[in-house]
């Protein structure tokens, strides 16, 4: 993770936005399978702006957006060098609780996300089924510990 936030920080994109947001700093990272994406949050402005990474290039993807949330409050700084369990560890407990708690669910597709909830940084996972279930799963990114799991179905999001 830190090898992608540096080349991110050395990008001239990167560099053109830092200019008019000094102050800005990374709040989350957004992974599938197609694409990595860090996303940094500039309190002054109360804006998000991502950058993805495609065949070793940074792209600017999202400038200066809104921020979906439920409550209105800064996002948290993320900060990289804070996680014990990485990416790798965190794919084995999540597979662990899969195999424990949800044996009959075939994930088909990953949305992993690295932020911090309540001042906790925390690897969000959400695995979307075969059957149409969202398995989300969130675990703790210094102890390892599960924060939260559950499993709905999808066909019971509606469209508002």
């Amino acid at each position: 993770m830190l090898e992608l936030l540096e080349k991110v920080k050395s990008s001239k994109e990167f560099k053109d936005y830092q200019k008019e947001h000094p102050d800005s700093y990374l709040c989350s990272i957004f992974m599938t399978e197609q694409q990595t994406q860090l996303s940094f949050y500039d309190k002054k402005t109360k804006l998000v702006t991502s950058f993805k990474i495609e065949e070793d290039k940074v792209i600017l993807i999202g400038k200066d957006e809104k921020i979906f949330q439920k409550e209105k409050k800064d996002l948290e700084e993320l900060h990289l060098e804070d996680i014990a369990v990485d990416l790798n560890k965190a794919k084995e407990l999540i597979d662990d609780i899969l195999k424990e708690k949800y044996p009959n669910e075939t994930p088909t597709k990953d949305i992993i996300i690295l932020q911090v909830i309540n001042s906790k940084i925390v690897w969000n996972i959400t695995k979307i089924t075969s059957t149409f279930n969202i398995i989300n799963i969130r675990l703790d990114a210094f102890s390892g510990d599960i924060l939260e799991d559950k499993i709905e179905s999808a066909l019971n999001f509606k469209q508002k």
